[in-house]
């Protein structure tokens, strides 16, 4: 089993992307070794934010390495790289009511892949329901509107 279709097996169907929905992925990891799973990132989460915004974030595997991580991001046939030595990420500028799928890779200091992407999704709010939020409260408007998955 590769990676690739051992990651696309376990990918949740967009037809259960309701805002305000918890997903939790744990499965795409059956098969894969054991001693690989102290090198994923941690509790991925994706929450839209608006109709343009996705804040992901991550904790970073339980291992006494300094890592960064590289973050790829795609939506449909277009996709994105982004590279930090932070623990989260926001892309903005995306599309209203489109989903994202999010991979997080740990990269060593050679910025090679070193052990198992994770891997999560969420989808932009659509334009209506944005511009009715406060964008003073942001941690109740992720609460309540964002729609959340988790990958552990």
């Amino acid at each position: 089993n590769d990676v690739a279709s051992t990651l696309l097996a376990g990918r949740p169907s967009e037809e259960s992307d309701a805002p305000g929905s918890l997903y939790t992925s744990s499965e795409f990891l059956s098969g894969i070794e054991a001693e690989n799973d102290a090198f994923i990132p941690r509790g991925l989460t994706a929450v839209a934010l608006n109709s343009t915004s996705i804040h992901v974030s991550w904790e970073s595997p339980n291992v006494s390495i300094d890592f960064h991580y590289l973050v790829i991001f795609s939506s449909g046939f277009k996709g994105w790289k982004h590279e930090t030595m932070e623990m989260e990420f926001t892309p903005t500028e995306l599309k209203p009511s489109s989903t994202y799928h999010f991979t997080v890779w740990l990269l060593d200091v050679n910025e090679i892949h070193v052990g198992i992407p994770a891997y999560t999704y969420a989808r932009t709010l659509p334009i209506d329901a944005a511009s009715t939020l406060s964008t003073e409260r942001p941690s109740e408007i992720s609460n309540s509107t964002g729609s959340l998955y988790t990958s552990t």
